[in-house]
């Protein structure tokens, strides 16, 4: 942070992490000239709150793709993709493109930062982690991608024993820093519109491994077969979801060839959160944590909101909110949890793009009661639904929504008591 000192810098995006970036670097240079780039207009009321910083400089809207190549430096947060025409063109012009997970990494070199990363589940994972080596008494701070913003973390006194990460797609694809411990979950495509391609989206997760140094720890999913592709590129990674290390059977945890966890204590429900209760507990052993003292606190893991989370029971229906789910893995890994009841499901939300046939066979071949689409992929989710009840004798019912609120009445009125709805 210091080197910004005497520097052009730009602060792109004015999200949690730009103005957090901002709110950092003021406290050290409060007379620096700093222009705030926006690709939206700024509303009135984010205009009146930075009107009192004399030293900034706000460009928004179509001023902001001309303006790259007038800076020496641009901290940009991480949901402006890496692969913009015009970052390609100012990186040739020589200006430094950085992030605020880069400057909080060059000042805790020599910490102990656990890295968690992976398509779904790393949220739920990450604070696992923390649950489980804060009940075997280690300080630990739990921060980025999910939580603090990674420089609200910057001065945290005293220092924690270990640094828990949540890290997306996005912070880790111009990553060069070398985590004590990185973790990787699974991958599936998702995140295309940012990457450009599902290769580009695979290698910029993987990166989270590439810099690491003897010593550090890769951890990685035996089980998961797009991962399993990569796994030459890996420094001697340790598994988890092998027989040899902790792993899932008969829904049970087993550390080799004992059983240590019964599936019926874990409190968080799905066949996915066994697998990430295998990742968590080999991150703290690969920390120097003798797992058996944390084990227990299992029982005591609460979960995280909008993630097959129980939201209430009405006329004998159970509704639940996997609202976080935006991939058609993460849908079938909901479903999948509740295949043994009555289940109806609200699938629709934001169009990423993303091949639906895996989640139109699921539903369609697995006993489903019946499937709600709503906008904004309603549409396209219905089609491939339609195409393949077209090739089978499911009785699955169908029904198309205009809104969460129609489609939430359809559910009650369609599902009977003792049956799920689930919004996934």
């Amino acid at each position: 942070i210091q080197e910004l000192k005497d520097k052009k810098v730009a602060i792109w995006g004015l999200g949690s992490e730009g103005l957090s970036t901002l709110k950092v670097i003021r406290k050290r240079f409060q007379a620096l000239p700093i222009t705030l780039l926006n690709d939206k207009e700024l509303t009135k009321e984010m205009t009146m709150m930075l009107s009192h910083d004399p030293f900034l400089e706000i460009l928004a809207g179509d001023k902001v793709k001309d303006s790259l190549e007038n800076f020496d430096v641009i901290i940009k947060s991480p949901g402006i993709s890496s692969y913009r025409d015009e970052i390609t063109k100012a990186k040739e012009k020589g200006v430094h493109f950085t992030s605020s997970t880069k400057l909080w990494f060059a000042q805790h070199e020599n910490d102990k930062t656990i890295c968690v990363t992976g398509t779904k589940g790393k949220s739920t994972t990450s604070s696992l982690i923390t649950h489980l080596l804060r009940s075997a008494n280690k300080r630990v701070t739990l921060g980025g991608n999910f939580g603090t913003p990674m420089l609200d973390m910057l001065e945290v006194e005293p220092r924690p024993d270990f640094w828990v990460i949540e890290m997306s797609s996005y912070q880790i694809s111009d990553f060069t820093e070398s985590p004590y411990i990185a973790l990787l979950l699974n991958l599936f495509p998702e995140h295309l519109d940012w990457h450009k391609s599902v290769e580009n989206y695979y290698n910029d997760k993987l990166n989270i491994f590439a810099n690491q140094k003897d010593g550090q720890k890769a951890i990685i999913n035996r089980q998961d077969p797009n991962t399993a592709a990569f796994i030459d590129k890996i420094k001697n990674p340790v598994y988890f979801n092998d027989e040899t290390g902790f792993h899932v059977k008969n829904g049970d945890i087993y550390k080799g060839e004992e059983k240590i966890f019964s599936g019926s204590d874990v409190p968080i429900p799905g066949k996915h959160n066994l697998s990430n209760i295998c990742a968590a507990l080999t991150v703290v052993e690969q920390a120097g944590v003798d797992y058996k003292r944390c084990i227990d606190s299992i029982k005591t893991f609460k979960g995280l909101p909008h993630r097959l989370y129980p939201w209430g029971k009405k006329d004998g229906i159970t509704f639940i909110d996997d609202s976080i789910s935006t991939t058609p893995q993460s849908a079938i890994a909901a479903i999948e949890t509740y295949t043994d009841q009555e289940i109806t499901i609200l699938l629709g939300g934001f169009d990423r793009g993303l091949n639906i046939d895996d989640l139109a066979k699921y539903v369609v071949n697995n006993n489903i009661h019946a499937v709600i689409t709503m906008p904004d992929n309603g549409d396209r989710i219905n089609l491939a639904i339609k195409a393949e009840l077209a090739q089978s004798k499911s009785s699955l019912q169908l029904f198309e929504a205009e809104s969460l609120e129609e489609a939430v009445k359809k559910a009650k009125e369609i599902t009977n008591p003792g049956g799920i709805v689930l919004l996934s």
